[in-house]
């Protein structure tokens, strides 16, 4: 295993881990703190919201009256998010580079 194959991996490995921490982080604080409960139950009945890093997976969430749902990963998204690497991703979520610098570029 190269180098450069080893690192892609841990990579992509960390945006998996990061995807599904945010997904569930939607989820649980959507029951638990009032101001992300009410942003759930305006969200439009039947759109969804979808995070997606090539080669690491994502996730598509919808508002509900109860809080965030997760979807099933083939869902469609309404609104989607797309990296066009994992590398790009897991400078975002390291903090590396801000979400306003990832997106002009």
């Amino acid at each position: 295993m190269t180098q450069k194959t080893l690192k892609t991996g841990l990579q992509q490995a960390t945006c998996t881990l990061v995807a599904e921490c945010l997904a569930r982080a939607l989820q649980y604080l959507s029951t638990a703190d009032s101001k992300i409960r009410a942003e759930a139950h305006a969200w439009p009945s039947g759109k969804t919201l979808r995070l997606e890093v090539p080669g690491a997976g994502g996730f598509t969430v919808t508002g509900t009256p109860w809080g965030f749902k997760k979807l099933d990963k083939e869902t469609a998204g309404d609104v989607t998010i797309r990296f066009k690497s994992p590398s790009d991703a897991f400078r975002v979520f390291t903090g590396q580079i801000s979400v306003g610098q990832a997106y002009a570029q």
